[in-house]
């Protein structure tokens, strides 16, 4: 009983160093300590998402579809189970990824200088979960789109991808009405608004 409960604690240890590394974008610190939980607990199912997960941030999408394999191998020699829904919806998900995150965003005519403490300010707060919405403020005419947009740029261009379905411009300057704000960004991203939300053929 106490190996039990001192194996859960070191799982919550673990769980929380990593969460922290990768919020941090310390991608291989995250990927040492998920590789060590792993070898404390190897049938633990959330340390084997969290690693393909890291894995295809760090551009090794093939070695996390591997990795799902071996997750189903431990499960199934271990416990005697299949992986949950949530770690088949995540490597369904990683199948259908490309190397890069796909993105739309338009090429610009002039290069971007200047602004680098916004650009690094940006660049911190949006993989944060906790920054579900940020809004650039300013007059007219200052650069806040441009701004905006070299910032989505850097994010897909990084080497390191912090979101892997993608990164997309949507253009709301000829919406109208607040009401149609969900229907100008689903005509953007790949989804319906109609019925459940599935992915446009």
């Amino acid at each position: 009983a106490k190996q039990e409960g001192w194996h859960q604690r070191m799982s919550q240890v673990f769980h929380r160093l990593i969460i922290t590394h990768t919020h941090q974008h310390q991608f291989e610190q995250a990927l040492e300590l998920t590789r060590r939980w792993l070898e404390l607990e190897p049938w633990q199912e959330e340390a084997h998402q969290q690693w393909m997960l890291l894995l295809a941030r760090t551009g090794r999408r093939s070695a996390a579809l591997v990795q799902y394999d071996t997750c189903r191998r431990v499960l199934a020699e271990e416990l005697g189970v299949e992986p949950t829904a949530e770690t088949t919806a995540l490597v369904e998900r990683l199948r259908r990824m490309s190397d890069r995150p796909p993105h739309n965003l338009p090429a610009q005519p002039t290069p971007f200088v200047g602004r680098e403490s916004e650009l690094a300010r940006i660049e911190q707060l949006l993989p944060n979960p906790d920054c579900r919405l940020l809004t650039l403020l300013g007059p007219g005419g200052i650069g806040k789109s441009r701004l905006a947009l070299e910032a989505a740029q850097q994010l897909v261009h990084s080497p390191v991808s912090l979101f892997l379905d993608g990164v997309y411009f949507v253009p709301l300057a000829a919406v109208s009405s607040v009401d149609l704000l969900a229907v100008a960004i689903a005509e953007v991203l790949p989804f319906s608004l109609f019925g459940a939300l599935e992915p446009k053929v």
